[in-house]
């Protein structure tokens, strides 16, 4: 029996200083969690350190055949995650990694796009001001032939806008090819007029 009790109490003590490591560790991983999810929180483009890089993680949209509910709704995106860095020009980094089009991964997943390896220089200046992001592209027309019919513009629009939207300060997106934006709604068969005033190329010539 006293061989039993000596036995004993050091495997008491040694279950209860694991208890209290196993628990010590718990709550350093809470704490961790907690001080990453702060940081990447509170914000539309989440914020962390990868290494020693500071980055923010972004949202660009595609159309997803296997989530897509209605398979007619041209319009319909869903959200894949980008990190890019955090010091840099977040709308722009935006458009750059939607124009790269879905990696690989994701073209097996179900995603599509226009956009492609092809289109992954399509950006030519965005600025925004006063809600109203200015999107100038370079000409690519050739390459994005099927954007023009009523589901391909549908699908542009949508997955173009929706990665901008995410952003608060992006309220409305105005295009524009080469700095002509009534070359880019020409293209898309779309009246420019007073109502719109769509086609006023003098927000383009601001840098």
């Amino acid at each position: 029996m006293k061989i039993a009790r000596a036995m004993t109490v050091p495997i008491k003590k040694t279950f209860a200083a694991s208890k209290t490591w196993c628990a010590t560790l718990g709550a350093m991983t809470l704490v961790t969690l907690f001080v990453f999810v702060t940081l990447i929180s509170g914000c539309t483009s989440r914020r962390g350190v990868v290494g020693d890089k500071a980055v923010a993680a972004i949202n660009v949209y595609f159309y997803n055949e296997r989530m897509a509910t209605d398979p007619i709704d041209c319009a319909a995106t869903f959200a894949v995650e980008r990190y890019v860095p955090a010091t840099s020009d977040l709308v722009a980094e935006a458009l750059r990694r939607l124009f790269r089009g879905p990696t690989p991964k994701e073209l097996e997943e179900g995603y599509w796009s226009f956009f492609s390896d092809e289109t992954a220089g399509l950006l030519k200046h965005v600025r925004v001001e006063n809600g109203i992001a200015y999107l100038d592209l370079k000409d690519m027309r050739q390459i994005l032939s099927g954007a023009t019919s009523s589901c391909g513009s549908a699908a542009f629009y949508s997955q173009v806008e929706r990665t901008l939207l995410q952003f608060p300060n992006v309220k409305k997106v105005i295009y524009a090819i080469e700095g002509d934006p009534r070359v880019f709604y020409d293209w898309m068969n779309e009246a420019c007029g007073p109502d719109n005033q769509y086609c006023d190329p003098s927000p383009f010539s601001k840098q």
